[in-house]
């Protein structure tokens, strides 16, 4: 194993751990394997919701070290491991701070929804360095920090900010794990509490609709991966079902 793939095997099991921790702990009906049993296709299944925290971490850490690169640079030098340092002068599977407060993210929804709960954890990113690779903030936008200190003086109703953004795309990673918490709800109550925890840092219209946008495809996308899961299982009882008969059968002829 390359010391890259060390470095981020290292980083990931950690993450690992403190998400099925917290995760086993915190006794939400959200985010739980038994939560999944008891009503199925409408909360996530305990490891797709893992395997999708870790890939988004994963797919931070792969590009980070080229960000900002050109398309031609990219297509001439193409990632295709964990590379470190680049860009952010980082180690190999250092996370920037869009992970680190999707992670947050994450943390807060095993309790249950909650706007100020949610505003809280993002301060303690920026002041205790919470869920950070190494201890400190990754390419961390000044107007996010600014925003997040905010939080901390104010309640997160009147915190919240409507400018426009050129980071917007920032807020997309922090975003996304809602989807975990959002199947039961209308469009227009999805659409209302994306639009809060969007507007928590960036209020913007284009924003607010980028990430609803976001989080109906990964709704769409888990329907149909139950809806397999579903045709799956019928025709695994099928199958179970002709071999017990043709044991039988055996069983008749002998």
């Amino acid at each position: 194993m390359t010391p890259a793939a060390r470095g981020l095997n290292l980083h990931l099991s950690v993450v690992f751990i403190i998400i099925n921790v917290t995760i086993r702990n915190s006794g939400a009906p959200t985010w739980g394997r038994g939560a999944a049993r008891r009503e199925r296709g409408t909360h996530l299944d305990r490891d797709r919701t893992i395997g999708g925290i870790v890939g988004l971490c994963v797919g931070d850490a792969l590009g980070l070290p080229v960000e900002y690169r050109s398309r031609s640079y990219l297509r001439e030098d193409p990632v295709d491991d964990m590379i470190g340092f680049g860009t952010h002068n980082q180690p190999p599977g250092t996370w920037s701070s869009n992970s680190s407060l999707a992670l947050c993210t994450v943390e807060s929804l095993t309790q249950g929804f909650s706007l100020p709960d949610l505003a809280a954890r993002y301060v303690m990113f920026v002041q205790e360095r919470r869920w950070t690779p190494a201890g400190e903030p990754v390419d961390l936008a000044p107007p996010v920090q600014e925003r997040i200190e905010r939080l901390a003086r104010q309640q997160p109703e009147r915190a919240v900010n409507m400018e426009r953004d050129t980071r917007a795309f920032s807020v997309f990673s922090r975003t996304l794990p809602l989807a975990g918490s959002l199947s039961g709800l209308t469009h227009e109550e999805r659409f209302k509490r994306i639009a809060q925890v969007t507007s928590l840092t960036n209020g913007s219209m284009r924003t607010v609709l980028g990430s609803y946008i976001l989080v109906e495809l990964a709704l769409e996308l888990l329907r149909e991966i139950r809806v397999v899961d579903d045709q799956l299982g019928v025709r695994r009882r099928d199958l179970a079902d002709r071999d017990r008969r043709v044991r039988r059968h055996r069983d008749v002829d002998d």
